[in-house]
């Protein structure tokens, strides 16, 4: 395998396994040292090698420097973005290179944009306030026609059968209440769990994602949801946040560890 080492602030290498021994041995190599081989993932001590250089051997890579690269781990439920693309993949369809992940086809040019020392694009394109604005605007002028037609609904249905009955309207409104409640979260819930954007979010080209890019589950869709309400109990602050907030994270985005971010 491969060696690579820092003297003097620099890389230096590669050696081989037999040229590394003689380096420690002459002392050019010390144990405080930094060294990386392609068996690593980042750079560690020398004297803190758990293993011998002649350690097993890996196969080589087109490298000249550490590069972090592995695959994701396994979250078959889980789908990431990619850093160059910005396309969605399954989670184990990717690799991590460099602290990003990349799809397959965007391997080789990420590798060489690492190489050239070109840092590679975040996957996080924040969405803006204004843009999560207009998305909540939409998403509540339709779950506000919804809301309205069932309890006209109920209304009507009070009034056929008590009349002007206060118990039975009492009744009606209370039923009508908790069908609206259902509907928002079973919608909020469905289109963030298996789409990751809500008819809203969708309209203005956003998506809900968790800190590494993964889509989130329907557990945290519906958790989110509660947690949002808390962001308007608090005069709107917890949205409000949002503008200030080096992530554009709402209250309820900090709760449940979500991003919104432009498809």
């Amino acid at each position: 395998m491969e060696w690579y080492f820092i003297q003097d602030g620099e890389q230096a290498g590669p050696l081989s396994d037999e040229a590394f021994a003689q380096h420690v041995t002459d002392g050019i190599i010390s144990p405080e040292t930094l060294v990386w081989n392609e068996t690593m993932d980042d750079w560690c001590k020398q004297g803190e090698l758990a293993a011998t250089p002649a350690a097993a051997p890996a196969p080589a890579v087109d490298s000249q420097a550490p590069l972090v690269e592995a695959a994701v781990p396994e979250t078959a439920s889980r789908d990431g973005v990619c850093a160059e693309c910005g396309n969605t993949f399954p989670s184990d369809d990717m690799v991590v290179i460099d602290g990003v992940s990349v799809c397959a086809a965007c391997k080789p040019v990420a590798l060489q944009k690492v190489k050239e020392g070109v840092d590679l694009p975040t996957t996080m394109n924040y969405a803006g306030f204004w843009t999560r604005f207009g998305a909540k605007f939409i998403d509540g002028m339709l779950l506000m026609v919804v809301n309205w037609t069932i309890t006209a609904i109920f209304a009507g249905i009070a009034g056929a059968i008590g009349g002007n009955n206060s118990h039975v309207l009492m009744g009606a409104s209370a039923v009508s209440m908790l069908c609206n409640l259902f509907i928002g979260a079973s919608y909020t819930t469905y289109f963030l769990g298996s789409r990751g954007a809500t008819l809203g979010k969708m309209a203005c080209g956003i998506r809900v994602v968790m800190a590494d890019g993964g889509s989130i589950s329907y557990g945290r869709a519906l958790g989110r949801h509660f947690a949002e309400m808390l962001s308007g109990m608090t005069l709107m602050i917890g949205y409000i946040i949002a503008a200030f907030d080096s992530e554009k994270r709402t209250l309820h985005d900090h709760i449940c560890g979500t991003r919104v971010v432009m498809k």
